[in-house]
């Protein structure tokens, strides 16, 4: 059941960071987007399409497009933050509380162990103690499962942070070299 909801949720998270790219692509785009519609059959690959763009551009146009591209960061997202926020806390609190459960029962068993008459009450506590490792090996399962598939959200946040970065740099190239040739 709770494999379950991790999946959905990270599955939700992950379909949220390829949102959020196309919304990173479409907003990068987007003072370029009217020249390139027009050149659309163009025999250009995206770099020199991209650059034939911005050298197009009005001079007042191509200083606010470079200010909004470079004031862009394709790193910061909340998801992310969010995401390690929760791996960090439930993994390691998650851990400590399973430790500690099994610690204190190992130190029970080994006292009830001692004791050589076996009342009632320490067959009991012996029952209970056995419950709780059979939890405490369930709950470390489910961590795992927690761990695999917050793993896999990691891959494909990386993934689309890497493309982010990799759309964000060939736009910050091409525009400092056109920069550069409107000043000389």
């Amino acid at each position: 059941m709770a494999a379950t909801f991790f999946i959905f949720l990270f599955g939700l998270l992950a379909l949220l960071e390829w949102i959020d790219l196309l919304l990173f692509k479409k907003n990068i785009y987007k003072p370029v987007k009217k020249i390139i519609i027009r050149k659309l059959l163009s025999k250009y690959e995206t770099t020199e399409m991209l650059y034939r763009a911005y050298k197009e551009m009005s001079k007042d146009e191509f200083k606010i497009t470079k200010l909004k591209i470079k004031s862009k960061d394709p790193d910061s997202s909340f998801i992310q933050q969010l995401t390690d926020l929760a791996s960090k806390l439930v993994v390691t609190v998650g851990l400590a509380f399973m430790v500690s459960i099994t610690t204190i029962s190992t130190g029970l068993l080994n006292y009830l162990n001692g004791n050589k008459d076996l009342s009632q009450e320490n067959k009991d506590a012996i029952d209970g103690i056995l419950k709780t490792f059979t939890q405490v090996i369930q709950n470390n399962q489910l961590i795992y499962q927690f761990s695999l598939i917050l793993a896999g959200y990691a891959i494909n946040h990386f993934m689309t942070v890497s493309l982010k970065k990799k759309m964000h740099k060939m736009h910050l190239t091409i525009i400092e070299e056109v920069a550069e040739e409107n000043e000389s």
